[in-house]
């Protein structure tokens, strides 16, 4: 038997059982104890400024047991290291030495930060980069609905590969709210007093552009 993508979600194993005294009728198994996966994972950042160098939190919930030399892998499309050249990164751990030498290995060429554990991983963890560590948010910002940061792993009781989607991270340089409205005596074709109301969830400094309105004209 195949243990690699047991999880404890029996609607996605497909594992089914039936008994002789019971007109061979399949049934779902209750419970599938986990292997192979990680039950959640999310991120968060400090200054969440797009552009910016940042402290990296990963809060990691592995569904089996990981241990020593078991490797995590965080892929983070659009980051990029302060340091070009940089290989290793320094890093902490909540609780303290989950992580060999305090260090993640840096991949430049598919933007993964790869985690070497030292010892049993607790069921609840986060690993820290540290801002001096050098990662940089995109340029453009992590918009949800079109980023795609991912984990990995490879671990003895069982890897999770191909990556899944880290399931919580911030937007950062997106307008989280915004509302056009117009005077009430606004016409079509006419000119009119026009008011645009956003949020947005970063800091904007001077020289940033607002907004475009493509089917308008000033008058």
């Amino acid at each position: 038997m195949n243990l690699q993508y047991l999880t404890e979600r029996p609607p996605q194993t497909g594992l089914r059982y039936a008994t002789s005294f019971d007109d061979g009728t399949l049934r779902q198994i209750d419970y599938v104890t986990p292997v192979g996966v990680l039950l959640y994972t999310s991120l968060s950042f400090d200054p969440p400024v797009a552009g910016n160098a940042t402290v990296l939190r990963a809060l990691v919930r592995p569904g089996m047991a990981l241990t020593s030399s078991d490797l995590i892998t965080l892929t983070l499309p659009g980051f990029a290291s302060i340091a070009p050249s940089a290989r290793f990164l320094p890093v902490t751990s909540i609780p303290a030495g989950l992580v060999q030498r305090n260090r993640a290995r840096w991949v430049a060429d598919s933007a993964q930060l790869v985690f070497n554990l030292s010892g049993t991983f607790p069921t609840n963890a986060t690993l820290v980069l540290t801002q001096s560590g050098g990662l940089r948010i995109p340029p453009g910002g992590i918009d949800p609905s079109l980023a795609s940061p991912s984990v990995s792993a490879v671990a003895l009781a069982g890897s999770v590969t191909p990556s899944v989607p880290i399931a919580s991270f911030p937007s950062i340089g997106a307008f989280l709210n915004t509302r056009l409205t117009f005077d009430h005596a606004a016409r079509a074709g006419q000119p009119v007093d026009l008011v645009l109301h956003f949020a947005l969830n970063r800091a904007m400094i001077p020289g940033d552009e607002v907004v475009y309105i493509p089917s308008f004209m000033l008058v």
